[in-house]
């Protein structure tokens, strides 16, 4: 079974360790980072799930008879999963290099 959560609000991109060098304004990976950093805020804002969701699919497949293959919890993984398969493989690339670097959004 696999359990496709989208975007979840949790601590963990907080407790991230940064590599000091990176953070340094004239590092240049600092722009690179300054946007994926407001991007990902930016998807937690407006997205994200809570993490008591995943927990409520994990029972459910957990507890089924007959357990599906995939589980998508959140909108945006259902989104992504959509658009993955309606994209050719440079495609789908490019539009997730696009929204790691804040170039695009996942589709509404």
């Amino acid at each position: 079974m696999l359990i496709e959560p989208g975007v979840v609000r949790t601590n963990f991109a907080n407790n991230i360790k940064k590599i000091g060098k990176t953070m340094k304004p004239d590092s240049p990976y600092s722009g690179l980072i300054e946007v994926r950093e407001a991007n990902r805020r930016s998807m937690v804002e407006s997205i994200s799930i809570m993490p008591e969701e995943v927990a409520k699919m994990v029972l459910k497949a957990i507890n089924s008879d007959s357990p599906d293959l995939r589980y998508v919890v959140g909108h945006d993984a259902l989104k992504l999963l959509e658009s993955r398969m309606n994209m050719s493989e440079s495609e789908f690339k490019k539009f997730m290099m696009g929204n790691f670097f804040g170039k695009s959004a996942i589709p509404k």
